[in-house]
């Protein structure tokens, strides 16, 4: 009992680990590999046998392969044709960037055909004068739909076959899923073409409002020049008070913060003032001469010269080696000739010193240089450029040779001539051979975060089992089911996957909940397919909050959504795949 209990406190803390972010996800992985053996829940060797499980080489292979594609463009100039072909009509255009995310989506990650669309899906929205919140949260939906359709379409659906097999149980086929999948894209496509296209928020990006247009908002620090004109004035008779949308949050003076009130407090020489404001605003201030931008400006070595150079907003890849690293230890000037101006962070501002904060998955910084500078940053595989789609290469025999890689894995592994594991290994060389991608950049193509996160993830899996905390928590499903049979249960286990995965990473979700899917079918007597099935969709279908999938993240900020935006776009269609799902699998993987 003593066991159970502790497997179960781990699970709690890894959770509100996940949700808070207070730690990255990688270390959280290595914490539960570490914590698993220091509690005495499993052996040492069960807890670091995740790294060499098939399904997390499986994945960082396909990373390698996603690169390739990415790298040669094979995919990027097939979106951007797809996307031009809508004309600028508003339900055509989505109707095809939603097709084209499903159909990509079912054979490479979907984090990078989000980050191939996010610019193009931008770029094209300008020119035809839409709004690009119209479009980012069904493509990063889509991308999720078609993820479910295979069996390489998302790590999730690799790992709980892995782990089908280490049980005893056929591993999940390369197009076994598809049946259910291919009904959650009809459901999910009318759904959002229909009923969620009218829920979809309506909002312009940053460079719109350099043009005058509506702003997202964002947080920088600015210090008082000597011989400002805001000088002795308190801050509501002082100039500032002539640009309503901007707000001071605080001011730093030495030591000492003001807090709000503020009005009434008279502005002195070097004062730091931590402002809220449209980019227009700030710019504004800055020419001013009135007020310096502190952050990578404090020496006082940069001048801002809004004729001069021009602003753009850049969104941190989960890969990106800049993820945990300080902004201003990250040297953008010296790097890529540009100035970090403010940082956003999933719709919320952060009164910490912007060049102190640690970058994540998803940031949007605004940054500002000159136009070559600006331009440089397409090609950097760090962060993409918002607004900017980069140039499609022109050396297309790359692009067919990433193609015919990616078809080959599919045909071996379908047909059975090989396993996933050696087809996915045997693309990922074909793809350092064929010079597709660079080895160099198909390590950087990895993203070790997740993997280390999954490897955690299995030993706290392994914890679950060996300590019967799987049989413990299965019989509870069974009290609440009562004598209503596999089908409630079903729908229990489909329901308890899909809170999870909303708050958690899918992967963790999936690893979860396997254990336990699979001691509640033991327990009813019944086959235990369609409750790993179950498991599988439900870790997938994180619709409803920003933060339980990495291309919701990537959006979010993008797409200047809020938080509320997922809740009431996603939700409906949480509850529909539930209802669909609790209906279907039985159907197709009977008990």
């Amino acid at each position: 009992m003593t066991g159970i209990v502790l497997v179960l406190l781990l699970v709690v803390a890894a959770l509100v680990l996940f949700v808070t972010e207070a730690i990255r996800i990688d270390v959280v992985g290595l914490g539960l590999i570490v914590g698993v053996v220091a509690l005495g829940l499993c052996p040492p060797e069960a807890a670091v046998a995740g790294f060499s499980n098939p399904a997390l080489l499986t994945v960082a292979a396909m990373f390698v392969l996603s690169a390739g594609l990415n790298r040669t463009d094979a995919l990027a100039a097939a979106a951007d044709w797809l996307i031009h072909l809508s004309g600028g009509g508003s339900k055509r255009l989505l109707l095809l960037v939603m097709v084209a995310a499903i159909v990509m989506s079912a054979f490479i990650n979907n984090t990078t055909v989000v980050v191939i669309f996010i610019p193009v899906v931008i770029g094209v929205a300008q020119e035809f004068g839409s709004s690009p919140s119209r479009l980012l949260m069904p493509l990063s939906y889509a991308s999720i739909f078609g993820g479910s359709c295979t069996l390489i379409g998302t790590s999730t659906n690799l790992l709980v076959s892995s782990l089908a097999e280490e049980a005893g149980h056929k591993p999940i086929g390369m197009f076994e899923l598809a049946p259910m999948g291919l009904i959650f894209v009809v459901a999910g496509t009318i759904y959002l073409m229909t009923v969620g296209r009218y829920l979809l928020p309506e909002r312009r990006p940053v460079s719109a409002a350099v043009r005058g247009e509506a702003a997202r908002e964002y947080l920088t620090e600015v210090q008082v020049r000597r011989g400002s004109s805001l000088v002795g004035h308190t801050v509501g008779e002082s100039t500032l008070a002539e640009h309503p949308d901007l707000g001071v949050l605080q001011i730093v003076r030495g030591e000492q913060i003001i807090w709000p009130p503020l009005d009434r407090v008279t502005i002195q020489e070097d004062d730091v003032l931590m402002i809220r404001g449209q980019v227009e605003t700030l710019v504004s201030v800055q020419s001013s001469g009135m007020l310096q931008i502190l952050p990578e400006l404090a020496r006082g070595q940069i001048q801002f010269d809004p004729k001069a150079a021009t602003l753009a907003e850049v969104v941190i890849l989960p890969n990106s080696p800049l993820v945990g690293m300080r902004v201003g230890d990250a040297r953008f000037r010296r790097l890529y000739g540009v100035t970090v101006m403010a940082l956003q962070r999933r719709g919320t501002h952060f009164r910490d010193k912007v060049t102190e904060m640690d970058l994540r998955p998803g940031d949007i910084l605004l940054v500002y240089g000159d136009e070559s500078a600006i331009d440089t940053l397409k090609g950097v595989d760090e962060f993409v450029v918002l607004e900017r789609p980069r140039a499609i290469r022109q050396d297309s025999s790359k692009a067919v040779w990433a193609l015919l890689i990616l078809a080959s894995v599919v045909v071996l592994a379908t047909t059975g001539v090989s396993s996933i594991l050696m087809a996915a290994l045997g693309g990922a060389l074909a793809m350092l051979l064929t010079g597709c991608v660079r080895p160099k950049e198909a390590y950087r193509a990895i993203d070790f975060r997740i993997l280390m996160l999954i490897a955690g993830a299995l030993a706290l899996a392994q914890a679950i089992e060996q300590t019967g905390t799987a049989d413990m928590l299965a019989g509870q499903l069974l009290v609440v089911a009562g004598q209503h049979g596999p089908h409630l249960t079903l729908a229990l286990v489909y329901l308890l996957t899909l809170l999870t995965t909303e708050v958690v990473s899918n992967n963790a979700a999936a690893v979860i909940a396997f254990p336990v899917a699979l001691s509640t079918a033991h327990a009813l007597g019944v086959d235990a397919r369609p409750f790993m099935m179950a498991v599988t969709f439900a870790a997938s279908a994180s619709f409803a909050t920003p933060i339980g999938y990495q291309t919701n993240t990537l959006v979010y900020g993008a797409g200047g959504y809020r938080f509320a935006d997922f809740l009431r776009v996603g939700s409906p269609l949480s509850v529909a795949f539930f209802a669909i799902a609790v209906v279907a699998i039985p159907w197709i993987w009977p008990f």
